[in-house]
């Protein structure tokens, strides 16, 4: 049995549905949450942007290579002057992006 079993029809014009439209794609919501969440009187943010998302997985894969250079310290009890210097260069990379996005740029470089 679904958890909503009653359904009501709306009506919308062109111009209110692309205005409708237009929000449940900035919010990254589905349209019906989207309308409930609207009916209860919720806030809606708008999801994250694709240079948010860059940005996300960039920490991400530096937070693996992070991983990857501490188990390789731990157990050589040392660090290497090249996962040094990766190191280094992570954190320039990510500030770079960072900055871009702050500017509202694209992490990939393109302008």
């Amino acid at each position: 049995m679904r958890s909503r079993p009653i359904m009501i029809t709306v009506r919308f014009n062109e111009e209110e549905y692309k205005w409708l439209m237009d929000n449940v794609n900035k919010s990254c919501l589905r349209r019906e949450p989207y309308i409930r969440a609207l009916i209860a009187g919720e806030e809606i943010y708008p999801g994250p942007t694709e240079e948010w998302i860059a940005l996300f997985r960039l920490l991400s894969g530096m937070g693996n290579n992070l991983n990857q250079i501490a188990a390789r310290a731990h157990w050589s009890h040392s660090l290497s002057q090249q996962d040094f210097e990766r190191l280094v260069e992570m954190r320039k990379e990510f500030w770079n992006a960072v900055e871009r996005v702050k500017r509202n740029k694209s992490i990939a470089g393109e302008d």
